[in-house]
């Protein structure tokens, strides 16, 4: 079988089993390409990429540009006769130019079980919509965003217990395990990628630190999904005093019949706060008060006047 050589566009975590694969693979991964060093954290550290970090311990070839599709940086693309560009959340819209400087194009490993889930929040809307499964795609890229054909699928369950951050890891670790079968297929002159049911498309935005703060008249089952979808980001929070209690970890949702106000603390015990809903209620579990580390909710509330109280 034919040995390829590969540039490989990632940035984040969920970027690194992938290259790891294709590291330990028959494959020649002539270059990596992720996003600057960036300020991070409360001191403002430059920081490397999770992918940066992976590839400085290779003999490979780091790119860092500020713009992929720059002149400069497809100039130096060009000179590295490429077979196929791999991408995983690497951060940056490919041009038609880009695209098509390697001789197979580019593919993309792509966290959603397309065509359900096309944009940059699928982890966290698959959790929020109540799905039963999810899964990673490998897609050939073309200019409409996560629009290509696809080359392999495979598919995993989300647990009542997922949060975005354990079913990231799920998706990371599936994405390593089918790149290489999917490079298999794709050069099989036998196999061909399969087109989207563009009718059957759904969508999904850039989450924001607002799409946190929960709305007590929301259904407890509504919030119960969005406290898993939005940790660890952008994380669900509320108020108490005017100072913001973030929420890491709620109980399933409970069905009661209650006149009281949505956001009204029900009942303190050793299980957590009791909060009322616009339909039920919810127990918090695990909170993280302004300024202070995470906490059990009843140690908080050990520390507070709060039945009766009301939050948001």
């Amino acid at each position: 079988m034919q040995k390829l050589r590969i540039a490989y566009a990632g940035t984040p975590d969920f970027a690194v089993p992938a290259l790891n694969s294709l590291f330990r693979s028959k494959h020649d991964v002539v270059a990596v390409i992720t996003q600057p060093d960036r300020k991070s954290g409360r001191g403002r550290k430059i920081s490397q990429s999770s992918v940066k970090m992976l590839a400085s311990s290779e003999n490979v070839q780091i790119l860092q540009p500020e713009r992929i599709n720059s002149s400069d940086t497809l100039n130096v693309l060009r000179a590295m006769n490429l077979d196929i560009m791999v991408v995983a959340a690497y951060g940056q819209i490919f041009s038609e130019e880009l695209l098509n400087i390697p001789n197979l194009g580019c593919i993309n490993i792509h966290a959603s079980l397309l065509p359900k889930w096309r944009g940059a929040s699928p982890i966290q809307h698959s959790i929020l919509s109540g799905d039963k499964n999810s899964g990673v795609t490998i897609m050939q890229m073309c200019l409409e965003m996560d629009a290509g054909d696809i080359w392999l699928q495979d598919q995993c369950e989300i647990e009542e217990q997922d949060t975005s951050s354990s079913l990231h890891d799920k998706l990371s670790d599936m994405g390593g395990n089918i790149i290489l079968q999917s490079l298999d297929s794709l050069l099989n002159e036998d196999c061909h990628p399969e087109p989207q049911d563009n009718d059957s498309a759904s969508y999904c935005a850039k989450l924001k630190k607002e799409h946190g703060q929960i709305k007590w008249e929301e259904p407890a089952s509504i919030i119960e999904r969005k406290v898993r979808a939005f940790f660890p980001w952008p994380g669900s929070y509320t108020f108490f005093n005017n100072r913001r209690l973030r929420i890491v970890e709620v109980g399933k949702p409970i069905t009661i019949d209650n006149s009281k106000q949505p956001g009204t603390v029900l009942e303190c015990s050793s299980n957590g706060m009791l909060v009322a809903t616009g339909q039920g209620a919810i127990l918090i579990n695990k909170l993280v008060p302004e300024g202070g580390k995470q906490i059990y909710a009843s140690d908080f509330a050990n520390s507070n006047k709060l039945e009766n109280e009301i939050l948001g």
